[in-house]
């Protein structure tokens, strides 16, 4: 039985109930049992079996039935609400059995009617307890003012527990509108951003529709943020968002002609950012609020020096480090790092730490250890005699078997602008007695490259000759500037033609950035006249001079020139009329005393032969030279020197003639036609001509600006005449380009000042300007370009204030260079108060009713105004203009005289008057207080005749002997009567009030 029983260790017991058991309409099953603190700890059935070892409890499990089942439905299959009943309720009832609880859920699901507009959805749990029937499901409804017909909400009844279901298991819920039909009313929506809901524009509805506004929350276009702040709203929108709502109004009632404005906050992206050699510190990147401030430092790293910022940095704060920034726009910046002035750039300077081998050296090598270095040809490294240390760097000769030229280069990150400088200790033998070198070039350079990784495109290289260099340790340097769009910066050392026991050789080699001198600042450029500007800049300490550049481009592009001097003309007539054509487009006079023309007689090696050319050739000018034997007077005509009938100006059409330049020691081929190599035949094709170099005339095209030694790729460059077709000798035309540069300020020398007087320019066209400082061991960078434009005129905005003028008016265009006269005239009984000329006050003596204001060579827009003050009477300050209205003066009555006047002999003199506003003609115009005689609960009522043009104080007191007491202060006047009720003194006799007038309210 139940309860608790004692049982001896060990005993089989069993245990059981009777199943099934019925106790009314309600049935009972054995589902089986729990067994708690011994094993087994549960089964099925209604009978246990168990050997007790431990304490244990024995829980019997049961299932119930009901003999008399409960069914559930809907009442009804339609139920009806009026909308203003707000709630309303749908009946569930139980039929069969009605023993033990049992619940049923519903929901609701649109009919004709929408859910949070004119009902609550909902889902629920219908709960009817023992014995109970029916219950209810509750439904929401929302009360609008709208005209609509009746509408449907769908009504379902689900998942029953303890019961079954039976139809009706839905319901149909008929909302009755009981509104009037009241029209439309408009909804203007306005939003700036997003997507609003109702859509931006004039919506109509109808009146009293229920509406819930929403709009877009978050909008993000590019670097910029639109974030949702609420709204504006007018008529029957909320006025403003309540706690919890921003981008969706809580509902409301459509009833009257209604506004909402969604407002928006904005957000911009701000991303800092640092170059190669550092890092950047202080706000991260991420959303900022419009006009928030962000503070970053750029750091460099050990030998680098901060250089600067790049991208969205405004003027001026190109080098502030710290960075402050008011971001009032997105902006992303990106701090730059420059080597320290000095500092050797090069990896194994000295050639000292071996590569792959004894003979190979590090970083001189391709991919050792990367790709920014290389070694080609006989170049190699050797300890013969270096300048300090073991090693160093040496182009051999034949006699070490890989050739007669070798190369060493090597690169680093390059910072755009800078200005770099290669040296280097140099030896060189020239093989004696297997010497000496030939015609090839031994030099030095500097080359620009552009690249991500590594430098791929030349953008600009810079040359010096290592001629001169004997067998003597020798220090060498050259200097290059940086373009802006450079990325690598590589040094090389090349030598070609090393005689068969010769050698170059190089030691402790040296790349830095040169100190240079800090960057100016153009401060402004102001118009002097219609052609002509000045321009202002900051000073540089240590400079003892500026440069100037001034161009119409903000590319500041020079004018194109030639690299060099080149050949324009051959010809190889008939006879003896043979001729070269040299021509000179470099920009500047050149001396023919450092030129050759070579020859190669039928196949053969630069030189055969030599010609030494003499004199100087202007800029844009020929030098022909003619054979002396020649006979032709077009070609003795055009002649600049002779020749003699000698190689090279004897050649035929296939011998090479050369031009070749002299530096130092070294001589190098700079153009030619024809080639060395084998013998060609009868001459050398061209342009698609056979044999064009014999018999015929060949004239450089205009469209080429250099010479070209590599026949293969020249032949196009020529046009091809027949033979004595002399119509061009003497003259030559090469493209060109102007350039950018305004004429006479390319590099203008602007000595040690700080402005200059820029002349030669035309009205409507911009310029752009920059400066460099410089002294006489280094310069400094470009400062940035300063944009400005020469106006042909400008706009002075005349303008002037109440009672008086200004001549002329309104926007006038006066040329530039050029001035103007304003006339300023005060109106009668007025005089001029002030006049500013670009907001700057011009010092006037007082009372004056004319001025004139002298504008003189206009050089920018302008504004002048002028304002105006009353006239007053001396004694009491009345305005002249009131007494001359009420013709209180004349000729022999002066305005101070007039004040004092009491014409209508009201006792009170014209000055009163103009106080209290009144006719001081008129002895009844007065301002006179009067008062109730008797006392009220209300208190006293004062009356006085008012004046729109004036206040009033009101004073009380019941004791004359004391001061009286301001009950009333700044009432503004009101025109016939001002009334008044003191309330400070409601129940005292007597009372005394007394007025004030003030022509403006007062403390």
């Amino acid at each position: 039985g139940v309860g608790v029983h004692l049982v001896d260790h060990g005993r089989l017991i069993t245990n059981s109930v009777d199943s099934p058991v019925t106790a009314g309409a309600t049935q009972y099953i054995c589902a089986g049992w729990i067994l708690a603190g011994n094993d087994p700890t549960s089964g099925t059935g209604h009978v246990m079996t168990m050997t007790l070892t431990n304490d244990a409890v024995l829980a019997w499990q049961w299932t119930t039935n009901l003999l008399n089942p409960s069914v559930l439905s809907f009442s009804a299959e339609t139920f009806t609400a009026a909308e203003a009943s707000v709630s309303t309720y749908l009946t569930v009832i139980r039929t069969g059995g009605s023993n033990g609880e049992v619940s049923v859920s519903y929901r609701t699901a649109d009919g004709t009617a929408t859910g949070d507009r004119d009902y609550t959805p909902a889902t629920g749990t219908v709960v009817l307890a023992d014995g109970v029937t029916s219950n209810t499901a509750a439904v929401e409804l929302f009360h609008d003012l709208q005209y609509e017909p009746d509408e449907t909400v769908l009504v379902s009844l689900f998942n029953a527990a303890g019961a079954t279901l039976a139809a009706p298991t839905g319901a149909v819920l008929l909302i009755l509108d009981d509104d009037a039909d009241l029209g439309q009313r408009t909804l203007d929506v306005v939003s700036a951003h997003g997507q609003p809901d109702p859509p931006a524009g004039a919506q109509v509805f109808d009146y009293g529709i229920r509406l819930t506004g929403s709009v877009t929350g978050l909008v993000e276009e590019g670097t910029t943020q639109y974030v949702g702040g609420g709204w504006a709203g007018t008529g029957s929108v909320p006025e403003s968002p309540p706690p919890g709502y921003t981008n969706v109004t809580p509902a409301f009632l459509l009833t009257n002609n209604s506004s909402i404005t969604w407002l928006w906050t904005t957000n911009v992206y701000f991303v800092p950012g640092a170059g190669p050699n550092g890092w950047v510190a202080g706000d991260a990147a991420g959303w900022y609020s419009l006009g928030a401030g962000v503070t970053v430092t750029a750091a460099p790293v050990i030998a680098y020096s901060f250089a600067g910022w790049e991208g969205d940095v405004p003027p001026g704060q190109v080098m502030d480090n710290p960075l402050s920034l008011i971001l009032d726009q997105a902006r992303a910046v990106t701090a730059t790092f420059s080597p320290n002035a000095g500092e050797n750039l090069l990896n194994n300077p000295s050639f000292e730490q071996a590569g792959t081998s004894a003979v190979r050296a590090l970083y001189w090598d391709q991919g050792d250890p990367d790709t920014h270095g290389a070694t080609s040809g006989t170049a190699t490294r050797v300890n013969w005699r270096s300048y300090s240390g073991t090693w160093q760097g040496a182009i051999q000769g034949a006699y070490s078997g890989a050739g007669t030229e070798g190369e060493f280069w090597q690169e680093v990150p390059a910072t755009p602008g800078e200005e770099y400088r290669f040296s280097g200790w140099f030896w060189a033998d020239n093989g004696d007695p297997y010497g000496p070198w030939g015609a090839g070039e031994q030099v030095m350079k500097i080359e620009f490259y552009s690249g991500a990784t590594q430098g791929v495109a030349l953008l600009h290289a810079a040359t010096s000759t290592l001629a001169g260099v004997v067998q003597n340790w020798e220090s060498r340097s050259m200097d290059a500037v940086a373009p802006t769009n450079a990325d690598w910066v590589r040094v090389v050392i090349l030598a070609r033609d090393v005689s068969y026991d010769g050698s170059m050789q190089m030691d402790d080699l040296k790349l830095e950035i040169l100190q240079t001198l800090d960057v100016p600042a153009i401060q402004q450029v102001s118009p002097v006249d219609a052609t002509s500007c000045s321009v202002d800049w900051s000073s540089v300490a240590e400079a003892t001079g500026y440069v100037l550049d001034v161009a119409t481009n903000e590319a500041f592009q020079p004018a194109t020139r030639a690299s060099d001097l080149f050949i324009s003309e051959y010809g190889e007539g008939t006879g003896s009329e043979r001729y070269i054509e040299i021509w000179n487009g470099t920009g500047s006079e050149v001396d023919l005393t450092a030129y050759r023309l070579w020859g190669i007689s039928a196949g053969g090696s630069w030189f055969e032969s030599s010609l030494a050319l003499s004199n100087t050739l202007a800029d844009g000018a020929v030098h022909v030279v003619v054979n002396n034997n020649c006979t032709s007077a077009v070609l003795r005509t055009a002649a600049d020197q002779f020749a003699a009938n000698t190689a090279p100006m004897n050649f035929s059409g296939d011998d090479a003639v050369g031009l070749a330049r002299v530096l130092g020691v070294v001589t190098s081929l700079i153009d030619a036609v024809g080639t060395s190599g084998g013998d060609p035949g009868t001459g050398w094709g061209v342009a698609g001509v056979a044999d064009a170099t014999a018999n015929h005339v060949l004239v450089r095209k205009s469209s080429i600006t250099a010479g070209n030694t590599v026949w293969a790729t020249c032949t196009n460059e020529w046009m091809v005449y027949s033979v004595n077709t002399w119509d061009d000798v003497d003259t030559h035309t090469m493209d060109t380009t102007a350039g950018d540069f305004v004429a006479g300020y390319e590099t203008r020398d602007a000595g040690g000042v700080t402005s200059l007087t820029v002349t030669g320019l035309t009205t409507g066209v911009t310029y752009y300007f920059r400066v460099r400082a410089t002294n006489a061991v280094t310069h400094g960078a470009w400062s940035g370009t300063y944009e400005a434009t020469l106006d042909s005129s400008y706009g002075i905005l005349a303008t002037a204030g109440e009672h008086g003028s200004i001549a002329p008016s309104g926007l006038v265009n006066v040329a530039a260079g050029q001035g103007t006269n304003f006339i300023v005239q005060a109106d009668p009984y007025y005089s001029i108060a002030a006049v500013t000329t670009n907001g700057a006050a011009i010092s006037l003596p007082a009372g004056l009713s004319t001025y004139t204001v002298t504008w003189s060579q206009v050089t920018g827009t302008g504004t002048v105004h002028s304002s105006f003050a009353e006239r007053l009477a001396d004694a009491y300050t009345t305005p002249w203009w009131w007494l001359a209205a009420y013709e209180l003066t004349n000729a022999e009555t002066s305005f101070n005289e007039a004040e004092l006047q009491d014409l209508d002999e009201d006792g009170h003199p014209a000055w009163a008057e103009y106080g209290a506003d009144t006719d001081p003609g008129d002895p009844l115009s007065v301002l006179k207080a009067s008062a109730v005689v008797d006392g009220t609960a209300a208190g006293y009522t004062i009356r006085w005749p008012g004046s729109t043009n004036r206040y009033y104080h009101v004073y009380g007191i019941t004791n004359l002997a004391f001061d009286f007491e301001r009950v009333a202060s700044n009432l503004p006047g009101t025109v016939p009567v001002n009334i008044y009720t003191d309330t400070v003194f409601q129940s005292e006799n007597p009372v005394y009030y007394r007025v004030r007038v003030l022509p403006a309210p007062e403390e």
